[in-house]
């Protein structure tokens, strides 16, 4: 009897000890602008061209993520300048949430070279039924009572494991771009939280040590399935001395004047908080399902995260380089994987369960939301070309002018309805046939290379 007794007193002391892995404070006393994974820090690999390419992924399972393999695939495919380079070498920015993420953090780390990998050890495996399986895994039974381990932390040990093998943030690439941004949400303040090292200076942590699978899964922590991820704010007792800056002072009062400033300014001020010791991240799709707040804000403002923003090491914001005359064309191309209308619940005159309900409950907020942040920006793109067309006319010569490029690769953009079904009827979990990921992957260079936006763009850059 001893030995069983031995056994389940290891496994209780195992539960007791399980933890996450906590995210460490920054080692110096105060900010370093020029040190970890920020915007600031990357570079173009030397480009000499005038065109910032801004690419977002949105979330959907492995739906999402193949669709975003597929437009990643058919811009390596895709020419420019006479045939010197490829648009996916012009890529800058890509911003991802939940399972955009799983494309957009391998190719960071691999390159165009680690599609094939990412295709086979992720696309085209049943991870859901991975994540499932390690539920009755009685290990984890004892982990799991732990109040410091939960579902994410299980899931993060599978992902990291099967995919992302350790990589930190230290290993993501600043010698040439895209700069990659992982999406989640902050859940008390219900604001987007991005894993660079901008938004960890407010909470005076160094990014650098963390694992890249802690902001895939903060990115994909869909609730209730996956619990949220806890990150350790310093900010309290001296901090690191973090200031935004002067914006930040000014628009605590713009709340009539510019009520988009406001609301960035608001956001991060409860984030900073040292009365905030702890943050807990859940899918980034809550905040912003197509990753495009972020990279909409910059295009629209100079406003930034980054501390003493200065040149050359400033923060994410395009409207800077347009203003210093480094960038002349802006291309946004939204990878967008949304379900359209289904007809489901409205077959049947029983009311729709617990199940249909809390799906509507989260999927419908998400989508609208989605439809307006996408036809905010093309308002505002839209108005910055009357306002250039204007100053041209009133021979305004020095006008900071750009020509921007705004596309979305979704569904809905499929002609025949047949066609639209078939991949809204595709599932959003982790887990999807290989030959629905095939058709998913093939089906994101199709509706790029459609785009008259697109063809008119592939055009202009030879």
């Amino acid at each position: 009897m001893r030995a069983p007794i031995a056994v389940s007193f290891t496994l209780l002391l195992a539960a007791a000890c399980a933890h996450y892995e906590v995210n460490p404070r920054i080692k110096t006393p105060q900010v370093d602008p020029s040190h970890g994974y920020r915007f600031g820090t990357t570079n173009d690999g030397g480009r000499d061209d005038d065109t910032f390419v801004i690419v977002t992924f949105s979330g959907g399972g492995t739906r999402a993520a193949a669709l975003a393999y597929g437009v990643l695939q058919k811009l390596a495919a895709t020419p420019i300048k006479g045939g010197q380079s490829d648009l996916l070498a012009a890529v800058d920015v890509i911003s991802s949430v939940s399972g955009g993420s799983f494309t957009s953090a391998y190719y960071a780390l691999h390159g165009r070279e680690g599609l094939p990998e990412l295709r086979k050890n992720f696309l085209e495996q049943n991870i859901q039924g991975a994540l499932i399986k390690g539920l009755f895994n009685p290990i984890n039974w004892f982990k799991l009572l732990s109040p410091y381990y939960s579902r994410i932390d299980m899931a993060m040990e599978l992902y990291d494991k099967r995919i992302f093998k350790g990589a930190t943030f230290a290993d993501m690439p600043r010698s040439g771009r895209p700069f990659t941004m992982f999406c989640a949400t902050e859940n008390d303040v219900g604001s987007p939280f991005v894993f660079t090292q901008e938004q960890f200076d407010g909470i005076c942590s160094d990014l650098d040590q963390v694992k890249v699978v802690k902001g895939v899964a903060a990115s994909s922590a869909i609730p209730p399935a996956l619990t949220p991820i806890t990150l350790r704010s310093y900010a309290a007792n001296g901090g690191c001395g973090y200031d935004a800056g002067t914006w930040f002072k000014l628009a605590s009062n713009d709340y009539l004047i510019n009520p988009w400033r406001y609301k960035f300014r608001s956001d991060l001020a409860a984030i900073i908080d040292p009365k905030r010791p702890y943050l807990h991240l859940s899918d980034g799709g809550t905040a912003d399902n197509i990753g495009l707040r972020g990279s909409a804000h910059a295009i629209m403002s100079q406003d930034t995260l980054q501390m003493n923003d200065t040149r050359p090491v400033f923060g994410y914001s395009v409207l800077r380089l347009i203003n210093l005359r480094r960038v002349k064309r802006v291309v946004v191309i939204v990878v967008n994987a949304k379900t359209e209308h289904l007809l489901k619940a409205d077959l049947h005159e029983k009311t729709p369960n617990i199940v249909a309900l809390i799906g509507n409950a989260a999927g419908v907020p998400l989508g609208n939301y989605s439809f307006d942040t996408i036809q905010m920006l093309n308002s505002e793109l839209k108005l910055r070309a009357t306002e250039a067309k204007e100053a041209r006319d009133a021979g305004v010569t020095d006008f900071p002018e750009a020509k921007y490029y705004f596309m979305e690769v979704t569904f809905s953009a499929l002609g025949d309805p047949a066609v639209r079904e078939q991949f809204n009827d595709m599932g959003t979990n982790f887990s999807l046939p290989p030959a629905d990921v095939a058709k998913l992957i093939a089906i994101g260079g199709t509706i790029l290379d459609q785009s008259p936006v697109f063809q008119q763009l592939v055009k202009d850059l030879q």
